[in-house]
């Protein structure tokens, strides 16, 4: 699983250390894989150092949140799962609404305790969408607050709301669902300097903005951008902040220094965060064949995490405390996420996906065979050579003239070879019926149905279960895999994963699922299969993704296939960008099982 052991390993001492750093250690060490997340680190030489956490409006990563909630108990998680209930149901204003969430936690003396989180929930931002974003906010207090208590918030949140003029927006909404009665945090973006006086009145703050006005001023013409971080109970609190990204963080460092709000070790080392971590040199053990230095060369998983300093936050107020940096990190794997301003979209279902071009555009991008999965590459092979080649290389695991039951067998390229090359008796399964018209088509037996609502009719048992890119398409893989094995005596499986460490998500607009190796082996074997034989193929594969992309910018000039195959040929642009990074987060695993 993912861990933020190297991470939290990573932290220099100047910032985090002692027992604020072995509790964020506990904490990291309880908490499902994060993704993305924060430090939070005071400046001023304390050493205390907070872990947040973000969880994006993505199925698998709710799923993961929803399950960790479970195991909570108390007023405040039981509001918190509610919460994440709403948010995922596509039917409501949250999941409409709310891209994202972070936790932040704060840990008791020990670490044996995990405190409800704050929860800051991430509105549309987007000022000609205020009204939505206020509306979701409400949402947001009426799970996260008790009744009475979300009542008496509206007024002066709505107050601070409407105080947004022109480009100026409600960005956050942060919530303490574990201290009724604390104010919420509200995070104001666009205000500048020249409406921050109109813009605290209008929300009903009622202090001299005078010289706040002055360090507001300064502070914006040294930051890229800058929020104003209010609290609201009853009406906008005395206390403001300001979250600002500097344009030059060593100038800005320096500054905080001068005017006593970090110390100069604290200020040094925060900037160690974003250096280049040293890349381990290889094992001499390691092969000198390219591909088996790739697949034995993993990088450390420090290297597969981007990092950044989101921004260095400043009380506003004159003498009003030290600086706190946060330090961002998330992994390569999450950065797959789409806009989180725009519309969420629908899981479509994987039948109607792949009804949507027609086979011979299909075949304009895939190849005239057909065969819709990775090939196995030695050289610089034509597209088709590879793509046999990867079923070819499958036929010793399969007795001539067996008979094989292939559970997505997309337009029956593998099928037809199977068939007309080792004499198999062939039965599809596909949940397209464009798919399975083609099969026909091309005198296959193919049955159309969901292999996770049904099975293929009557009790016949197969030589062969055949799962050739198609297992990662089901989100109830373990159910599948069970019926196989009451279906056939050996299975043979290709799927997608992602990296041990990498955690499960979800892609292809929905219709893919993702695994990691080890959950693939778990639900292998939890079905009842004996693995025989295992590898992971994925960079004897990679030419596959340039010969698609290759095909599918040559036949569609002005960029505009079908959405499927939109998708694919973003796919590809994605892997090829760096492709030995992404062979390394995205294994193609062959598992032959008895």
């Amino acid at each position: 699983m993912i861990s933020t052991e190297p991470l939290i390993a990573a932290l220099p001492a100047a910032v985090a250390s002692g027992a604020p750093l072995a509790r964020v250690r506990a904490l990291a060490s309880r908490l499902p894989p994060i993704r993305r997340g924060g430090f939070e680190v005071r400046l001023g030489g304390s050493g205390q150092v907070d872990l947040q956490w973000c969880i994006r409006r993505e199925e698998a990563e709710q799923a993961e949140l929803r399950e960790w909630l479970s195991g909570h108990e108390g007023e405040g998680w039981l509001r918190l799962a509610a919460f994440v209930r709403d948010w995922a149901d596509p039917e409501t204003a949250l999941h409409q609404g709310v891209g994202e969430i972070w936790l932040e936690f704060d840990l008791d003396a020990t670490g044996d305790h995990i405190a409800d989180p704050a929860v800051f929930i991430r509105l549309p931002h987007d000022p000609d969408r205020g009204d939505e974003a206020l509306a979701t906010a409400f949402a947001a207090l009426d799970r996260l607050l008790p009744a009475a208590e979300a009542d008496a918030r509206r007024a002066p949140v709505e107050r601070a709301f409407r105080a947004c003029r022109g480009p100026e927006f409600i960005g956050y909404v942060g919530v303490m669902v574990s201290r009724p009665g604390v104010p919420l945090r509200l995070n104001a973006k666009r205000v500048e300097p020249d409406r921050l006086a109109a813009w605290l009145a209008d929300a009903g703050w009622t202090g001299d903005a005078g010289a706040l006005t002055t360090t507001y001023a300064a502070l914006r013409s040294t930051s890229e951008k800058m929020v104003l971080c209010c609290d609201v109970g009853d009406t906008v609190q005395p206390r403001l902040a300001v979250e600002c990204r500097p344009v030059s963080p060593e100038d800005f460092a320096s500054s905080l220094v001068a005017e006593g709000r970090a110390t100069a070790g604290a200020a040094a080392a925060v900037r160690q965060w974003t250096d280049p971590q040293p890349v381990s040199p290889p094992s001499p053990a390691v092969p000198a064949d390219p591909v088996a230095r790739a697949q034995l060369g993993m990088a450390p998983l420090s290297d597969r995490l981007g990092r950044a300093i989101s921004h260095i936050k400043l009380p506003l107020n004159p003498g009003d405390g030290e600086a706190k940096a946060y330090l961002w990190f998330e992994h390569a794997i999450a950065r797959l996420t789409d806009d989180l301003d725009a519309p969420p979209s629908r899981r479509v279902s994987v039948g109607d996906y792949y009804s949507d071009a027609s086979p011979g555009e299909w075949a304009l991008a895939i190849g005239s065979g057909l065969h819709y999965h990775f090939g196995l590459f030695t050289g610089d092979e034509p597209l088709e050579v590879g793509l046999e080649r990867a079923v070819r290389d499958f036929y010793p695991h399969v007795p001539r003239r067996a008979r094989v039951l292939d559970l997505g067998c997309g337009w029956g390229g593998p099928a037809a070879m199977f068939a007309e090359e080792h004499g198999c008796s062939v039965t599809g399964i596909t949940a397209s019926a464009v798919q399975a018209a083609h099969c026909r088509s091309r005198g296959l037996e193919v049955h159309q149905l969901d292999l996770e609502d049904d099975w293929i009719p009557g009790n016949e048992v197969y030589d062969i279960a055949f799962a050739l890119e198609s297992i990662e398409h089901m989100h109830g893989k373990a159910g599948v895999l069970r019926r196989a094995r009451q279906s056939a005596r050996r299975l043979i499986v290709t799927a997608n994963v992602s990296a041990d460490g990498l955690g499960n998500y979800d892609t292809y607009s929905g219709t893919m699922r993702l695994c990691t190796v080890s959950d693939l082996v778990e639900l292998v074997t939890g079905a009842g299969w004996t693995i025989r034989s295992m590898r992971n193929r994925r960079f004897q594969s990679l030419r596959t993704l340039t010969l698609w992309r290759d095909n599918i910018e040559a036949n569609w000039p002005q960029g505009d296939p079908p959405a499927a195959i939109r998708d694919l040929l973003d796919l590809c642009r994605h892997g090829l960008a760096d492709p030995l990074l992404w062979a390394r987060n995205n294994p193609l695993i062959d598992i032959v099982a008895d």
